[in-house]
């Protein structure tokens, strides 16, 4: 999943940066109660071969998410699962926003969180302070060319 977070540094190797989740993403906690989660997603997204056969070199690094993550993107409730219930949260999701239908997933959602059952299949991650849910933070040089400063770049719209 590619997100709209990224930037540039300029100087003599200019490179990009960006923040994706791998499609192979170890990411299944909620495929069980969500499962058209991946299948929306994986179809719009490139794949990491697909960005490394524009750029001339990349880097990958593993962007573990931290148990308290407040940036609200799917990844960030993995040990608070009771925020996937507010319809605030889901609402700031793009992929949630894309589902036909909800009610299903929230019930079993809510009824594993009430009885119990969540909490014993998901143990062995409460006690992490982070979690390595796939997503990656991706720096590409691009060799031989020059960004534009920001003097030449067109004006962003004002809302």
């Amino acid at each position: 999943m590619i997100f709209t977070i990224s930037g540039t540094v300029r100087g003599p190797s200019p490179s990009v940066w960006t923040i994706c989740r791998s499609r192979s993403s170890r990411w299944s906690m909620y495929s069980w109660i969500f499962p058209a989660l991946a299948s929306i997603d994986r179809p719009i997204f490139p794949t990491m071969e697909d960005i490394r056969g524009v750029f001339a070199h990349i880097e990958i690094h593993a962007l573990p998410i931290p148990h308290d993550c407040s940036d609200g993107f799917l990844g960030a409730y993995w040990r608070r699962p009771h925020a996937y219930l507010d319809p605030g949260v889901r609402g700031a999701m793009s992929t949630f926003t894309k589902l036909a239908t909800l009610e299903p997933g929230l019930t079993h959602l809510r009824r594993d969180l009430e009885d119990g059952s969540w909490e014993r299949r998901h143990l062995h991650l409460l006690a992490k302070s982070e979690l390595d849910l796939g997503y990656r933070l991706v720096i590409a040089t691009i060799a031989g060319r020059r960004l534009p400063d920001d003097k030449t770049r067109p004006p962003r719209a004002k809302f």
